[in-house]
Formats: C-alpha cells, sequence, structure tokens
C-alpha cells in the first residue's frame, strides 16, 4: 500500500500541478485594498455594483450661479498621496507572491525528498 502511494506521488507531474495561487480571483482583493486606501484618505468605501448607479443632475434655482473651485491643489495632492500608497502596496503584495511561490517550491523539493527517502528505505 505505501509502496503504490510512494510510485503515485512520483508518477505525478510536476509541471501541471497547480501552484497556491492558481484560480485566484483577485478582483475583491484590489477592491479591498482601494477601500483600505479610500478609507485613509477620508472617503466613503466604494462597493461595487452590477447595475449602473442613476445620476442626477444638480438642480439649480433660477438665478443662482453654481460655483467650481478652480483651485484642485487638494485633489491633485490626495490622487498624489493614493498613487504613492498603491504603488507601495503593489510592491508588497509583488514580494508576498514572491515569497509564497519561493515557499511553494520549497515545499514541493521538501516533499520530494521525503518520498525519495521513504522509497530507498522500501
Amino acid at each position: 500500500m505505501t509502496s503504490e502511494l510512494v510510485n503515485a506521488i512520483k508518477s505525478t507531474p510536476t509541471s501541471t500541478q497547480p501552484t497556491l495561487l492558481s484560480g485566484v480571483n483577485w478582483a475583491p482583493i484590489i477592491n479591498g485594498l482601494a477601500n483600505v486606501l479610500i478609507t485613509n484618505l477620508g472617503g466613503q468605501p466604494v462597493h461595487p455594483s452590477t447595475s449602473p448607479v442613476a445620476t442626477k443632475p444638480a438642480t439649480q434655482t433660477p438665478g443662482e450661479v453654481q460655483k467650481v473651485s478652480p483651485d484642485l491643489t487638494p485633489i491633485i495632492e490626495r490622487m498624489n498621496t493614493l498613487e504613492t500608497k498603491l504603488t507601495s502596496l503593489t510592491s508588497q503584495m509583488e514580494t508576498m507572491v514572491s515569497s509564497i511561490t519561493s515557499m511553494e517550491s520549497n515545499l514541493t523539493n521538501g516533499l520530494k525528498e521525503v518520498v525519495n527517502q521513504l522509497t530507498t528505505r522500501l
């Protein structure tokens, strides 16, 4: 029984095995990260919806002038801060993915070594 199990493990091709990250739906992860950033910048979290949101144009009373602030500096500064944070988070995620891939490879190699040792003892 044990030798059949060892042979089955040995005969499984490693190139067809899925990685830990295959099939991961990144959309909710990215949405969550974006919401963390938006919240940290003082905004309200955004929840994805499947239906378009109806927008209503601003109403204006007769004779009223809509004022638009020409100073976009605060918005630009917040966008630059958001970009910096997103770049940092992206870098951190890439590092984590690389670490997970490395750990997966080490685990696979360790398991192969255990199988080889079990095989030589049988």
